[in-house]
């Protein structure tokens, strides 16, 4: 088996949705898509990386978005597709519906 600590891995995440969750990948399966093999670091690992394959599709349930692109990447962060300006899009959307005056109808959510 090949040691991969000391190469340079093709993407790595983190999870937004689990803590402590780290990915790297290290080669993309050509047969498969959206299926790459690398290494995984998590509290089920003790915090020690441990080898084998996951999926796009894992990546994208567990809220993982990519840590090895600059902020200013044009490059996709999330693994659906979704770059850091979609993010702060959401974000900024929500905090102006946070701001905006109340709204009439909802003034029995108004404290007293």
């Amino acid at each position: 088996m090949t040691d991969y600590s000391s190469e340079e891995p093709l993407a790595s995440w983190e999870a937004a949705f689990l803590p402590d969750w780290e990915w790297e990948a290290y080669d993309k399966v050509e047969d498969e898509d959206g299926l790459y093999f690398g290494r995984v670091r998590s509290p089920n690992t003790y915090d020690r990386w441990e080898y084998g394959y996951f999926s796009q599709e894992q990546l994208e349930k567990a809220g993982a978005y990519r840590t090895d692109l600059d902020s200013d990447s044009d490059e996709p962060l999330f693994p659906d597709g979704g770059k850091i300006n979609d993010l702060v899009g959401v974000y900024e959307t929500e905090l102006e519906a946070l701001l905006q005056p109340e709204i009439e109808g909802d003034s029995q959510y108004k404290e007293e």
